[in-house]
């Protein structure tokens, strides 16, 4: 499975170098490509009702969906961006009730956000509900919603988080746009894990694609599948698993207090 993302996504990078389809930062190896006429597919977004409706909308901070930041917050939408390699906290979180409208460009760059957004760490989570997410990807299957990013997992691995603490929910849209140049059809089924998120809606310059949604979602962090280095390089994941820790041993105490009432009344 690795060998087959890591071929496709060169494939994918090879071929946007080679037609020029990428602006700065470039070679575009390694990176979320920052792709031509982006800004074209973020006033798509804008177009569709889920955005519309959404109160909450939590984007990725590459370069390519920059202008999608901006946007959200134009069209006076909570804005949550993750923190860089999640290091220092999960999210922050940018309301435009609280910026002037000077700001609005330089919040949705990855500095802006750190200087003008609130730090939203793991607990603060259980009081948010995220009606629209878009992900970021190098590659996407346009029938099956198949995507996969450039290897971290952080896109994966922050609606795993989300999920846990109960702030998406199966009616929270997963979008990406991207170029066309990404979509790639014979992405086969089995390449999706049980931690890799799918999506929803992909929106390039050109069009609107509703996919299939053949898969599930993630609904928690799977620790098994956990990169060790995370564990110790991410606070929030050991935070989420203390948590964890914590409800486990609570619900077993609950047990051996009910099983220890049972026995006093008999």
């Amino acid at each position: 499975i690795k060998l087959f993302k890591a071929r496709a996504r060169q494939l994918v990078w090879d071929l946007m170098e080679m037609k020029n389809e990428v602006r700065f930062p470039r070679p575009v190896h390694g990176r979320i490509p920052n792709f031509r006429y982006s800004e074209v597919a973020s006033e798509n977004v804008t177009c569709l009702e889920y955005f519309k409706r959404a109160r909450v909308i939590k984007i990725n901070p590459s370069l390519a969906q920059e202008s999608l930041r901006y946007l959200s917050l134009a069209y006076n939408k909570v804005l949550l961006t993750p923190t860089p390699s999640l290091d220092s906290a999960l999210f922050y979180k940018l309301e435009p009730k609280f910026l002037r409208r000077s700001q609005l460009e330089w919040a949705a760059t990855k500095t802006g956000a750190a200087e003008l957004g609130t730090v939203i760490q793991l607990q603060a989570l259980k009081q948010i509900h995220v009606d629209l997410i878009i992900v970021a990807s190098v590659v996407v299957n346009p029938i099956t919603g198949a995507r996969i990013g450039k290897g971290k997992g952080y896109g994966d691995l922050e609606y795993a988080i989300m999920s846990q603490m109960g702030c998406v929910s199966n009616k929270t849209i997963i979008m990406t746009t991207c170029h066309e140049s990404q979509l790639i059809n014979d992405i086969p089924n089995y390449i999706m894990e049980q931690h890799d998120l799918p999506v929803d809606i992909i929106v390039t310059p050109k069009r609107y694609i509703y996919t299939k949604r053949l898969f599930q979602r993630p609904t928690r962090v799977y620790w098994n599948k956990l990169d060790p280095d995370m564990m110790i390089s991410i606070p929030v994941l050991q935070e989420l698993k203390r948590l964890e820790q914590q409800y486990t041993h609570g619900k077993r105490d609950t047990k051996k207090k009910t099983k220890m009432s049972s026995v006093h009344i008999k």
